[in-house]
């Protein structure tokens, strides 16, 4: 869970925080509200990436149906988060961590998204994937 002093209010979000915040069936989505409500109160500043957004976008529309899937790109495209577009030199050093990572099966989606907070960064995930703690960022879970 969060602690008391998390240094500057930035944060990446990963599909799996999303969807477990909109997706009501999702096993985590109790938390993922919690944490969700907790980063509202301290104004804290959100990022992902547009991959993130499609990754969401398809995962909530099979779990969770259409208009879920809808609700959250109205949410994506309201201001309340910053999307930020995979530039190539991102979409480079994914390229470079997947194949620096051996013993790791980052996907490239995530590795687009370290990529990203490093280029901006960023020390702090929402996400339930423990892959963004393997590679060295803090989980806000």
């Amino acid at each position: 869970m969060l602690s008391r002093t998390l240094g500057p209010n930035r944060a990446y979000i990963d599909s799996s925080a999303m969807v477990a915040v909109v997706n009501r069936r999702d096993g985590s989505h109790a938390l993922a509200r919690t944490i969700q409500s907790r980063l509202a109160r301290e104004r804290w500043q959100l990022t992902f990436s547009n991959f993130v957004l499609a990754e969401t976008h398809g995962l909530l529309v099979s779990r969770a149906g259409r208009a879920a899937g809808v609700a959250f790109l109205d949410y994506a495209q309201g201001g309340a988060v910053s999307v930020v577009r995979v530039e190539p030199e991102d979409e480079q050093a994914a390229l470079s961590i997947i194949h620096g990572y051996d013993d790791k099966d980052f996907s490239y989606t995530d590795a687009t998204s370290f990529a990203i907070m490093e280029r901006l960064g960023l020390s702090w995930a929402f996400s339930f994937d423990e892959d963004f703690a393997r590679y060295g960022f803090q989980r806000l879970v």
